[in-house]
């Protein structure tokens, strides 16, 4: 059987009668409830448009702020032809509810696409929600808001930085030039890939090296838009592959549109940029290499 919660303070009424204390608990009481109704009036228009909870599905951050700026810009010049209004509070409240869901890890991460713009680092994204709402999140759901998720990014990402590779590989199909993004993790740690498979899938292969005396290389790989979802979440934390994740997410948006082409194949000037990112991007991985055995060299 549970426990009721005890902060050890009290709140004492008038009459003598007391309670735990409510600071921190929110103050429901104080919100003007018409204002919410005339809100729901929004979600009831939606419901009816699209369906009954369909934003709960997941949408992107950003598209909650280009709305709501378009609603409020109308709302300021005067404009009354919508409830501009109830559309700005009706946008927040998906922010907030979409940022605290990824935060959990109960939506994509991929939905929070808010640039972290005092950032040094372009591809940095910024925390959706302050660390006063963390807090009170924390107490409401009474479970840490998120940590697990940020902290198994942040370690993919060191294990990238130190034996990962992110490669764009040309191929042909159909006797036509294509190419793939693809994201390789090396170790001779097996069970250590295998948990990391399980939390993040790839496709996990083994290559002996011909000599007893050395261990067999292990590799867990990463594919196409697989490997750009991966890429995209692992970015912010990179130290030492920064210069290869910008190509490769460079690579990944101009790849994304290729299919529009068809039969006709992808035109010479679009070809042309995936060489010479696939170039660059070679270019960077022999620095890296160069790098490591410098520093091992003077150690």
């Amino acid at each position: 059987m549970s426990e009721f919660k005890d902060s050890g303070d009290r709140t004492t009424f008038s009459t003598g009668a007391q309670r735990d204390r409510s600071y921190g608990k929110g103050k429901p009481s104080l919100v003007p409830n018409w204002v919410v109704w005339l809100v729901s009036r929004i979600y009831e228009d939606g419901a009816k448009k699209y369906a009954s909870r369909n934003w709960e599905k997941g949408m992107n951050l950003s598209a909650y702020i280009d709305s709501l700026e378009r609603h409020l810009a109308k709302l300021k010049a005067g404009r009354r032809d919508e409830p501009h209004a109830s559309q700005v509070a009706w946008n927040i409240l998906g922010y907030i509810y979409t940022a605290a869901q990824v935060k959990m890890g109960k939506r994509p991460a991929e939905l929070n696409d808010m640039p972290d713009q005092t950032s040094e680092n372009p591809l940095a994204l910024a925390e959706p929600l302050s660390p006063y709402e963390y807090e009170a999140l924390q107490s409401f759901f009474d479970i840490p808001i998120g940590q697990e998720v940020k902290t198994a990014w942040q370690y993919l990402a060191g294990m990238f930085d130190g034996e990962g590779t992110i490669s764009i590989i040309r191929r042909e199909r159909s006797r036509r030039e294509a190419y793939s993004l693809r994201l390789t993790l090396h170790s001779t740690n097996k069970s250590a890939l295998e948990q990391i498979q399980k939390d993040f899938e790839g496709v996990l292969g083994e290559r002996d090296r011909g000599n007893p005396k050395h261990a067999i290389a292990y590799h867990l790989t990463w594919n196409h838009q697989q490997a750009g979802e991966i890429l995209k979440n692992i970015a912010p934390f990179l130290l030492i592959k920064k210069t290869q994740a910008t190509l490769g997410l460079e690579f990944q948006r101009i790849a994304s549109g290729l299919q529009k082409y068809g039969r006709k194949g992808i035109p010479k000037d679009v070809l042309e940029n995936l060489r010479v990112l696939k170039k660059a991007i070679n270019l960077a991985n022999r620095k890296g290499r160069k790098n490591v055995g410098n520093s091992r060299t003077k150690e």
